[in-house]
């Protein structure tokens, strides 16, 4: 059935009464083809690129996943959590970090910088070269 029939019916609905049975089926046929078409548009489907809400970009990681993006060991990310330097949750017995915490924790990491006027005490060891290695592993032999 032609897009426009439907058209015609939606400015002038009474003239659906005159429409012979076979045409009222196709009308009622598109205008299911229409109602998926829109819950289609208009429903969230996991996963989905087009549908992702903006609240859903702040997904949950596990620890594992957090480990991964700071390169830590998970062992290390637990104590990160259990010293409450970084936030998480608990869902159930998992522990989980939202993505939008973790972000804003490494933007805070940026402030606390190595302080680049360091220098060394006269206690502290010179630093290490290829030869003072050298040197050191023909001692402890």
């Amino acid at each position: 059935m032609p897009p426009t029939i439907l058209r015609e019916l939606l400015e002038a609905p009474e003239r659906a009464r005159s429409l012979p049975p076979e045409a009222t089926a196709a009308v009622l046929g598109e205008l299911v083809l229409l109602l998926a078409r829109l819950l289609v548009q208009t429903t969230v489907i996991p996963g989905s690129p087009q549908t992702v809400k903006p609240e859903a970009l702040d997904r949950l990681l596990t620890v594992h996943e957090v480990s991964g993006i700071l390169s830590l060991r998970p062992a290390r990310v637990y104590e990160l959590i259990r010293m409450r330097r970084l936030p998480a949750l608990h869902v159930g017995k998992h522990v989980r970090v939202r993505s939008g915490d973790l972000q804003a924790w490494i933007e805070g990491q940026r402030e606390k910088v190595v302080d680049t006027k360091f220098e060394p005490s006269l206690s502290s060891p010179p630093p290490m070269t290829r030869a003072s290695t050298k040197a050191r592993g023909k001692q402890s032999r």
